[in-house]
């Protein structure tokens, strides 16, 4: 008779384990999944912004080497994603195909300006970057004119702003509810032990002596939720990029290592804070009070 009771009470413990681990996991999934919304929603920002391109007109006086020269030396700035060089010549076939006429011919000499359209990064996208950098190249004496969709830029950068407003908002309801949940599930997992938590204080242990194997076991079960919250992620990941790849853009791998990492150690660190306060909560009770 004792032993099939000291079974059952073995396997509602091994239960409540497997409970709260499952639990934790799906919890961690959900919030690895808005930040892998997140970051793709980041990564879209980027790849619009970075279409935007900033027009430099160059001096008439320069010779094609010199616009060579001048292109390599923008590329090299930490602003500049990449540049298209357009030189006179280009410049003036292009408008003598869209005019139908050999313009050149009839003036009698070339009035086109080279040109380069460089594309920055997204960093450098924004109000006060952006003013840095068009002040930068408006200054270099290589440069006639620096044209820019200052309209469009403005535009992006308030959608983006306002999207990623009402995401966080979510995120932070998520989180919270997360939280919740996860404390709850801890809790019940403290609760079915309640008994040997008593019996260690009958016998003279001390609070920490007590909590120390409670502390490592969720430490553990967080380490296990996390790291299977990981494979379902990277499981979403493979399955959306295969279903719906054209709208799925993150392929930054140091931003998905930066997010699973988090995950995980999100998992250990919630896992170890509410165990901490769900065994406070039984080392406080009296010996009377440990059955209700």
């Amino acid at each position: 008779m004792v032993k099939s009771e000291t079974k059952s009470i073995r396997r509602g413990i091994r239960n409540s384990y497997l409970s709260s681990i499952v639990s934790v996991t799906l919890v961690l999934f959900l919030l690895g999944a808005m930040g892998l919304i997140m970051l793709n929603a980041k990564q879209l920002s980027d790849n619009i912004r970075e279409t935007v391109g900033l027009n430099i007109f160059l001096n008439e006086s320069l010779t094609d080497a010199e616009v060579v020269q001048f292109n390599n030396q923008l590329k090299a700035k930490p602003y500049v994603l990449g540049t298209k060089l357009t030189t006179r010549s280009e410049a003036a076939q292009q408008f003598t195909k869209e005019l139908g006429e050999d313009f050149v011919g009839f003036i009698g000499q070339n009035p086109l300006p080279a040109s380069i359209t460089v594309q920055l990064k997204a960093q450098y996208l924004v109000d006060a970057n952006l003013k840095q950098v068009r002040s930068d190249i408006g200054q270099m004496p290589q440069v006639q004119e620096v044209v820019f969709q200052d309209n469009l830029v403005e535009a992006i950068n308030a959608n983006v702003k306002k999207v990623s407003l009402v995401i966080m908002v979510f995120a932070g309801l998520l989180l919270f509810v997360s939280l919740v949940l996860i404390n709850n599930t801890i809790r019940l997992a403290v609760y079915a032990r309640r008994h040997i938590i008593n019996t260690m204080k009958l016998v003279g242990a001390t609070s920490g002596f007590i909590r120390r194997p409670f502390l490592l076991r969720g430490v553990l079960h967080g380490l296990y939720a996390g790291l299977l919250s990981v494979l379902l992620l990277v499981g979403l990941s493979l399955v959306a990029k295969k279903e719906v790849g054209d709208v799925i853009y993150l392929n930054n791998i140091e931003w998905l290592l930066m997010l699973f990492g988090a995950i995980v150690g999100a998992g250990i660190v919630i896992n170890f804070i509410c165990t901490y306060f769900a065994v406070n909560k039984f080392l406080r009770l009296k010996s009377d009070e440990i059955h209700y």
